[in-house]
C-alpha cells in the first residue's frame, strides 16, 4: 500500500506544468581589476578622535558591478583577500567590510567612514609580525529592493596606535604586477525577481 502511494504521488509530481519544475534562475559574476588596484594599504593610528572615537583610513579594494537586479532577487557575495605585514609592529589590526553601492564608488584612504549599505559587517583581526601574511574572507547576502544595476565592493583598513600613515604600509598580495591572483570578489544571483 505504502509503495503504491509513493508512485501515485511521483506520477502527480510528474504532471505538474513544466513551469513549476523549471530550475531556479541564477547567474554568476565574477569582480574585473579595477583601475590602480590597491597595492597597499596605509596604516593609520586613529587620530584624530572625533566624538571620541578613532578615524582610520578606508580603501576599496575589490568593485563587482551586478546588473539588471530585480527587486525580490536574493544575492551571495564573497570576498577573499591576503595582506602582508611588513611593518616595524608586531601586530596590526587588519579590517574589512562589504558595502552595496547604487553606481560603482572607489574608496581611496578616505578619513570619512562611508555610509553605503552594509551587506558583511566590518570586522577586524591581528596580523602579527610572526603570521606576516594574513588571509581574509568575507561572505554577505542581501535581498534586491530597487530594479537595476548595482555595485558590490570590499572595503580595507588598518591600524596601529603607533603607526605613521606617510610610511607604514600592509601590502595586498596579487594586485603587483606578475603577481598571480590572491584573491577577488563573486557573486550569485538567485533570479526571484520579475524576468527581464
Amino acid at each position: 500500500m505504502i509503495r503504491r502511494s509513493l508512485l501515485i504521488a511521483a506520477g502527480a509530481a510528474l504532471a505538474l506544468p513544466c513551469a513549476a519544475r523549471s530550475a531556479v534562475r541564477v547567474t554568476h559574476h565574477k569582480s574585473k581589476p579595477i583601475p590602480n588596484p590597491l597595492r597597499e594599504i596605509r596604516v593609520n593610528n586613529g587620530r584624530p578622535r572625533i566624538n571620541g572615537r578613532p578615524t582610520y583610513l578606508y580603501s576599496t579594494l575589490y568593485s563587482l558591478h551586478l546588473p539588471k537586479l530585480k527587486v525580490g532577487d536574493v544575492v551571495q557575495v564573497h570576498a577573499q583577500f591576503e595582506a602582508t605585514n611588513d611593518s616595524p609592529f608586531d601586530v596590526v589590526m587588519f579590517a574589512h567590510a562589504m558595502l552595496l553601492h547604487e553606481r560603482e564608488t572607489i574608496y581611496d584612504h578616505v578619513p570619512t567612514k562611508p555610509t553605503d549599505k552594509v551587506i558583511s559587517d566590518y570586522s577586524g583581526e591581528n596580523i602579527t609580525a610572526g603570521m606576516h601574511h594574513g588571509f581574509r574572507t568575507k561572505v554577505g547576502t542581501f535581498e534586491v529592493e530597487r530594479n537595476g544595476d548595482a555595485w558590490a565592493s570590499t572595503l580595507i583598513y588598518a591600524a596601529h596606535i603607533h603607526a605613521d600613515p606617510s610610511k607604514h604600509v600592509l601590502r595586498i598580495e596579487g594586485n603587483w604586477p606578475g603577481q598571480d591572483s590572491y584573491g577577488d570578489m563573486r557573486a550569485i544571483v538567485f533570479r526571484g525577481g520579475s524576468p527581464a
